[in-house]
C-alpha cells in the first residue's frame, strides 16, 4: 500500500512519513471497526515530540458522527481552511483492540492487486479529554526482528541519496529503515502486547471545550462546505 506523505497532515507525529515506517501486514487484534465513539467531536492537535518544529498554524481534527469523516482543518492567514478529509481513495481510518492496547489503523480501502498488504498502526490512550497517540519505534522494531525468532517480518535499510541528509545520531551515519511485520491478527496483537516496541506518545488530541466549540462550529462548517464545493467543481 502506498502511504503518502500527507498522512502527516492528519497525524503530525509521522514526521518521516514515507521515509521510516513500521508496517503491519494487517490490523492487529480482533476484526477492526470503522468508528470509536470516544473520537467523535472536535480536537486540537499538538505535537509531543520535543524535536518537532513549532507549527505556524492552529490545527483541528473534526471527527463526524459515526466517524463518517475525519476532517483536518487549519487556521492560516486569518481564515479556516480544510487541509484534508478521510476516508478517501487512498486512506481509511479504522480501530481495533488487543488485550493491552487500543489500536488506530491506517489502511488502503482498495489495495491494488500488485501492492503488498500493509497498514500503519498506532496505540492510543485516553485520559479525560485528551488522547495521546504512540507509534512503534522503527529501531526497536528492527532490533526485535534481528534478535527474536518469534516474529516474522523484514527490515529494509537504505542510505540517503536523493533526499536531504539527516543529522547523524551520536556520531553514527543515519540510514533510513522500514520494518514490515507479517502474521495473523492474533500474532500481531501478541507482538504489540508482549514486546516493548512503542515510542513515547508523539501526538495529543485535546477535546475543544464546549464554549469554544460553539464559537468555532460555524467557522469550521463554512470551511468544510467551501472545500466540498471546490471538490465537486473539479
Amino acid at each position: 500500500m502506498r502511504l503518502p506523505q500527507r498522512l502527516a497532515l492528519l497525524l503530525a507525529s509521522l514526521l518521516l512519513a514515507g521515509c521510516e515506517q513500521v508496517r503491519f501486514e494487517q490490523i492487529p487484534g480482533g476484526p477492526y471497526r470503522a468508528c470509536e465513539p470516544a473520537w467523535v467531536g472536535d480536537w486540537s492537535l499538538t505535537s509531543l515530540d520535543p524535536d518537532a518544529e513549532s507549527a505556524d498554524e492552529i490545527s483541528v481534527l473534526r471527527v463526524e458522527a459515526d466517524c463518517a469523516a475525519f476532517q483536518v482543518l487549519i487556521y492560516k492567514d486569518g481564515a479556516w481552511i480544510r487541509e484534508d478529509r478521510f476516508p478517501d481513495d487512498e486512506i481509511k481510518i479504522v480501530f481495533s483492540s488487543t488485550t493491552q492496547h487500543r489500536i488506530l489503523g491506517l489502511i488502503s480501502p482498495t489495495p491494488a492487486a500488485d501492492e503488498e498488504k500493509s497498514a500503519l498502526v498506532a496505540v492510543w490512550t485516553q485520559q479525560g479529554d485528551a488522547i495521546d497517540i504512540a507509534w512503534p519505534d522503527v529501531r526497536k522494531s528492527a532490533e526485535l526482528l534481528v534478535r527474536s525468532t518469534d516474529y516474522a517480518g523484514t527490515v529494509t535499510r537504505r542510505r540517503l541519496y536523493d533526499v536531504k541528509p539527516v543529522k547523524p545520531r551520536n556520531g553514527v551515519a543515519h540510514h533510513i529503515m522500514n520494518v514490515d511485520f507479517s502474521g495473523t491478527r492474533k500474532q500481531l496483537a501478541r507482538l504489540l502486547d508482549r514486546e516493548e516496541i512503542l515510542d513515547a506518545p508523539s501526538l495529543r488530541l485535546a477535546r475543544i471545550p464546549a464554549e469554544e466549540q460553539t464559537r468555532l462550529d460555524p467557522l469550521l462548517r463554512a470551511a468544510i462546505e467551501a472545500a466540498d464545493r471546490a471538490d465537486a467543481a473539479e
